[in-house]
């Protein structure tokens, strides 16, 4: 009877697909942010957020790319995750069983003439059978251009090694805390101790102070004899610094901001660009010398690493006052930047030690072997894993090399050529008063998922253009017209009056520049008696009356902002091209999902399928770009290495057929355009596919040749799914995830 039973037992197969939505021309969003605003969640909000709440706050792994879709990004910008975000490579350490994240590689190298080489130890890399294992991952939407990775191996130490800021090889065998301790927030010498003095993940975190420049905290060690010794920091940054970047980025747009990094490398202008980086927006390292504080070294932390975000660097110091056995450190940065954690010293000798250079034996850039390690970039989910043969009981550290730049350009950030590099010359030629006072005005100092999180004052300040640049420009041309026409003895009269009228035209050119200008657009009609009180009471052209929200709104295109558009029932115009899932009333779908049909357990090899966009669950691309070509494809989200998955049972989406493969056909779907006169001409559906390890991971179901219109929408249903199911698999409600994407 049992076995009847089972025999009856239908085996159920649900697949589940989430959907990325791209924003933009060829960029693909993500999830990203930083683990340290998890600390501001209560401890109720604090596990939908992908955090854990441990010793009275909330803390988190690191990895808002665990939100895989936008909607759930947005459920946690309580935790600074948002669509979109910078960051650097990390580099992770195989320790026989997990991949460890040990370091976040060159913060700060955010641009061409800021290259740099960051250093770290690998304490968790593990020799496993002769063999070890790193990764170098990009986890963000960025670009990062690795110019060189070296491991270096030592032996028959016990002590942890770890290389100082300049990539000198230390032994760190004692860890003394400070006996006192001073800032510039003015805490008590008790509490200042307290916050430092213990690797516990609660920090010393000025707030940003737009009444100074500069946050400081001052250390004192007592009874050091040692006139070198070495000062052990765990550190972060704080959101100013991310959010300023990501802030000069946007309003420079991708062709902009490329074409500076490019420039700063030029021998003209490289050095002033590294100058003022060192000194605006690292972390001073200073030691007393008995009159005054001398520099000892720069620190570019970032923020992404596991638990609090921080990551722990060495400082090589020399004591500098020989009379005294007191050593002072200062620390010193733009306001608000930083956060420490620890300091501690050591004050040992190292002990005699070899450091060997190690070379890979093997090479993977995603999965695909290479020969040599050359300068390579890497974008969203590219991974470079090195292999090398080793010896048991070492130790090893690393230095990496290269620079990083986004990948992602919100629209509706962008400003005009012309005042984007006015703002970007000025922000390098300026001080640190300059900085503070922009990002007081500007609320850059704050960790913002959204430009909702700024003020209506924030938001127009942010969106500015220079007026008075433009103004001036068109003084500058007409007063050198017109001096032209009045001492040119050559110029005929009737040539004077075609000059002013080519000078009034310019004039007027200039003047439509001034007035025309955006990416984005506040469109629709205003209908007041859709708002409920409170959103009513935040339209200014609204007012609530007798239980309702009347009044006669101006035209939708009067807001210049996307946050007075949405208060006020408008929409708020996003241009670009991508892609999303909606229903039939044109709806976005939160979690679009696609149903295979059911079977019974399967005693031999059989086959389930389904239908990717259907009515209520289409997919809409967009384009009003001016490029018409685009190509819709579907992937794996978590790449080849992807299973079916039911609970520990797995089986294959992309092996031979019998060991499980989905076949996609998209060659009978269905194209319906949307917009004025738009048509499906230069749409192509493609042939079917399966999806093959190693050879097919990613299938294109639609590509749009040079003929296809712009400005367009296009629905896109009838997909067909096929999946074989390997013989005797095992019952359950299978899923895996998938990403459809637009370039």
């Amino acid at each position: 009877m049992k076995s009847k039973h089972m025999l009856k037992k239908l085996l159920s197969f649900f697949v589940s697909f989430s959907f990325f939505l791209l924003l933009g021309i060829k960029v693909q969003a993500s999830c990203s942010g930083t683990a340290n605003a998890c600390g501001t969640i209560a401890e109720g909000s604090c596990a939908t957020c992908g955090c854990t709440w441990t010793a009275a706050y909330c803390n988190n792994s690191g990895a808002c790319t665990g939100n895989a879709d936008q909607t759930s990004c947005t459920n946690c910008s309580c935790a600074a995750c948002s669509w979109g975000g910078t960051s650097c490579p990390w580099i992770a350490a195989w320790n026989g069983e997990d991949w460890v994240i040990e370091h976040e590689a060159f913060p700060f190298a955010a641009f061409s003439a800021v290259e740099t080489t960051s250093f770290d130890a690998l304490p968790n890399l593990q020799c496993i059978d002769g063999s070890l294992k790193v990764k170098i991952y990009e986890g963000l939407p960025e670009i990062t251009y690795l110019k060189n990775f070296s491991l270096y191996q030592v032996n028959s130490q016990t002590a942890l090694v770890k290389p100082d800021l300049a990539g000198i090889p230390r032994i760190i065998q004692e860890k003394t805390p400070p006996t006192f301790c001073r800032s510039s927030d003015e805490k008590n010498a008790e509490e200042c101790l307290a916050l430092v003095s213990e690797h516990d993940e609660l920090f010393w975190e000025p707030s940003f102070d737009s009444r100074k420049t500069e946050d400081w905290l001052e250390l004192e060690f007592t009874e050091v004899k040692a006139q070198s010794s070495k000062l052990y920091l765990v550190v972060r940054k704080q959101a100013l610094l991310t959010s300023y970047y990501e802030y000069m980025a946007h309003m420079m747009g991708r062709d902009n901001f490329y074409l500076f990094s490019e420039l700063s490398t030029k021998p003209l202008f490289k050095n002033l660009i590294d100058d003022w980086w060192d000194e605006n927006l690292k972390m001073k390292v200073e030691v007393w010398d008995g009159q005054d504080w001398q520099e000892k070294g720069l620190i570019s932390a970032g923020y992404h690493m596991p638990g609090s975000g921080a990551d722990d660097f060495l400082v090589s110091l020399e004591k500098l006052d020989s009379n005294s056995d007191l050593l002072k450190v200062r620390l010193r940065f733009l306001t608000g930047a930083f956060a420490l954690d620890y300091a501690v010293l050591d004050t040992s000798d190292d002990p005699p030690f070899n450091s060997q250079q190690l070379s890979p034996k093997e090479i993977l850039f995603n999965d695909q072997s290479l020969e040599a390690l050359s300068p390579i970039e890497m974008k969203y989910d590219d991974s470079l894993i090195l292999i090398y043969d080793c010896e048991p009981n070492s130790q090893y550290y690393l230095a990496i090399e290269g620079y990083y730049l986004p990948d992602f350009f919100p629209a509706e950030r962008k400003k005009s050529n012309i005042c984007a590099w006015q703002e970007l010359i000025r922000f390098f030629t300026s001080d640190k008063d300059y900085v503070v006072n922009t990002a007081q005005k500007m609320g850059l100092y704050k960790r913002a998922a959204c430009l909702e999180a700024f003020s209506a004052d924030e938001i127009r300040a942010q969106q500015a253009e220079c007026w008075m640049f433009y103004l001036l420009y068109l003084l500058v041309i007409t007063l050198l017209i017109i001096f032209f026409m009045i001492f040119s003895k050559k110029i005929k009269k009737n040539q004077k009056i075609y000059l002013l009228f080519l000078c009034l035209s310019l004039a007027s050119m200039s003047w439509r520049i001034i007035i025309v200008k955006a990416t984005q657009s506040c469109s629709g009609t205003l209908n007041c008696g859709n708002c409920a009180e409170a959103a009513c009471n935040t339209c200014t052209q609204c007012s609530w009356v007798s239980g309702s929200c009347s009044g006669t709104a101006d035209s939708c295109d009067s807001h210049n902002n996307q946050s007075d558009c949405e208060s006020c029932g408008c929409t708020w115009q996003y241009t670009g091209l991508f892609v999303d899932i909606v229903d039939d009333a044109d709806n976005l779908v939160s979690s679009p999902a696609v149903n295979f049909s059911s079977t019974s357990f399967p005693f031999n090899a059989t086959q389930t399928v389904g239908t990717l966009g259907v009515g209520v669950q289409r997919i809409r691309v967009y384009n009003d770009t001016s490029t018409s070509n685009w190509t819709l494809s579907l992937a794996a989200t978590g790449g080849e290495s992807s299973v079916w998955l039911s609970g520990t049972d797995s089986y294959k989406y992309n092996g031979l057929q019998s060991e499980g493969r989905l076949r996609v056909n998209p060659s009978l779907l269905t194209i319906t355009p949307s917009g004025s006169g738009c048509t499906s001409t230069g749409l192509t559906a493609q042939s079917a596919q399966y999806f093959e390890n190693g050879v097919i991971s990613s299938i294109d179901l639609v590509i749009a040749g040079s003929s296809a219109e712009t400005n367009c929408s296009w629905y896109i249903e009838g997909i067909g799914l096929t999946q074989d199911i390997p013989a005797r698999q095992a019952t359950g409600s299978y899923s895996l995830a998938m990403t459809i994407t637009v370039i």
